[in-house]
């Protein structure tokens, strides 16, 4: 408690050495509580020391309110510190679900999220296909991305499946990663009675649990090397599949073969992504109504670059603003050539950009990149110079979720760890771009024999190299729904 007269010789000493310097003007008498008695103050300030007394409530008036002012401030200062760690350094993450990208017609007409949604699949459904290739060509195929598995920690995923009701058909993994931190990938139902091993089977050892009755199988292998409630050995045929896998630029990664090769080439490493060198700056993830072919196809198909992608980014990843006012000062030129590769499993694009200002060049907006196809589901894009900040990596993986339903994730790292937020802004325009593509191809249909000019000449090359991941059994989306669902 306050006594009733409190000594202010320590607070108002200097106000009475300098009175003209500490101006006791009446913003600052009325923010102390003391505007009646202003003239008071100043004759005290003219006093000795010792004679500068107030009372106990005005001065804990001031105190209250400085403390006030005190904690508003604090909690201001926090959140401009948050909003920059959230600007500058958080990493960022862009999920969108398929029906957010190429539906925007949908949005005039009111309806509920969950109506869009329902619209939107029964649009998916009475599209028009054309003649497709087999839906599951032959390679590495993302799973999941590797920070999403700790170590004794097991997940359940779905890929390369029918996507029929009622068809049983489709890969369904138990994807676990043991103490040492290598990576498995098994069938996920257990031989047994069925339970699947991947949702609550333990990790022990290289082994994981089945949580139904404790069968052990091994990562490697995927044999049964223990019954618990059995003395006898393990049967032979207590097995199930295991997956060749590997880990890769920050994903985890299968070998699909429809003849069930052994993989002949491995997922690449990559210097400064691989090692830790660059600094990761965001990922994306779109799911896109189209076949497999269609999305890497892009890099050969050069013409689509100055139709599509000549919009700056402000314009928007909407393909009726593209010819807006926008659209109109911040612009984009491309040129492209795409060859096949060596080894014959990647091929390569040499891609130059020039942006534009009101049709005048910027040179610092000039990139220069090199993207290689890895396979049928991996592509890296390497840029020597952002905006001559740094070097920067994006690593694009697809995975058929369904025949024609693929998940790309984009994982974008930057050389200039102080910097990331250029990695993040690219990345973001690089979103606002590749968002035009899945609004066409989620409503495109696939044409086996398109009608070409000679200028599209580098899309039959494509294609060609293309067609050596499909091979005698690989499956079409034919086979697939002949299959029947109910033959016991």
């Amino acid at each position: 408690m306050f006594e009733q007269q409190i000594n202010l010789t320590d607070v108002f000493v200097s106000m009475r050495k300098d009175p003209v310097k500490y101006k006791v003007d009446e913003f600052l008498v009325g923010h102390l509580g003391f505007l009646r008695k202003k003239e008071n103050i100043e004759s005290c300030c003219r006093n000795e020391p010792e004679n500068l007394e107030f009372p106990a409530e005005d001065l804990a008036n001031f105190w209250e309110l400085n403390h006030a002012y005190l904690i508003i401030g604090s909690a201001f200062m926090a959140s401009l510190i948050y909003a920059a760690y959230l600007i500058c350094c958080k990493p960022l993450n862009r999920v969108l679900p398929y029906e957010a990208v190429g539906f925007e017609h949908l949005k005039s007409e009111k309806m509920t999220s969950k109506e869009r949604a329902f619209r939107v699949n029964q649009m998916n459904k009475k599209k028009e296909l054309g003649e497709i290739p087999p839906v599951f060509p032959n390679g590495w195929f993302a799973l999941m991305e590797s920070n999403d598995l700790a170590k004794n920690s097991s997940k359940f995923i779905q890929a390369l499946g029918t996507g029929l009701f009622l068809v049983p058909k489709g890969e369904n993994f138990a994807v676990f990663r043991d103490a040492d931190g290598e990576v498995h990938v098994l069938d996920a139902y257990c031989p047994h009675l069925g339970a699947n091993l991947a949702i609550g089977g333990k990790v022990r050892g290289n082994c994981i649990e089945c949580p139904f009755h404790g069968w052990l199988f091994d990562g490697n292998s995927g044999q049964c090397t223990s019954i618990p409630y059995s003395s006898s050995k393990p049967p032979v045929q207590a097995k199930v599949k295991s997956w060749p896998c590997a880990e890769s630029l920050g994903f985890i990664m299968v070998w699909y073969h429809a003849e069930a090769e052994e993989p002949f080439w491995q997922p690449p490493q990559i210097k400064g992504v691989s090692d830790g060198e660059y600094s990761f700056c965001g990922r994306s993830e779109h799911y896109i109504s189209t076949h497999i072919q269609d999305l890497p196809e892009n890099g050969s198909d050069v013409a689509h670059l100055n139709v599509l992608h000549t919009a700056g980014i402000p314009a928007g990843p909407r393909l009726v603003d593209l010819h807006g006012f926008l659209s109109k000062i911040f612009t984009h030129s491309w040129t492209a050539s795409w060859k096949q590769g060596d080894p014959s499993h990647t091929s390569t694009v040499a891609l130059t950009h020039t942006g534009k200002v009101l049709n005048w060049r910027v040179p610092f907006m000039d990139i220069i990149s090199n993207i290689e196809q890895k396979g049928p589901g991996i592509v890296i894009l390497r840029f020597d110079s952002l905006f001559g900040l740094g070097q920067g990596v994006l690593v694009q993986t697809v995975t058929p979720v369904e025949p024609l339903m693929q998940r790309m994730v984009h994982r974008f790292y930057f050389s200039n760890p102080w910097l990331k937020i250029v990695g993040k802004i690219f990345l973001y325009g690089e979103n606002v771009q590749l968002e035009r593509d899945i609004a066409v191809w989620n409503s495109k249909k696939f044409i086996r024999h398109p009608l070409l000019v000679k200028e599209d000449k580098m899309i039959l090359a494509y294609r060609r190299w293309f067609s050596q991941f499909y091979s005698e059994n690989s499956p079409t989306l034919e086979s697939l729904s002949k299959k029947k669902c109910l033959d016991w």
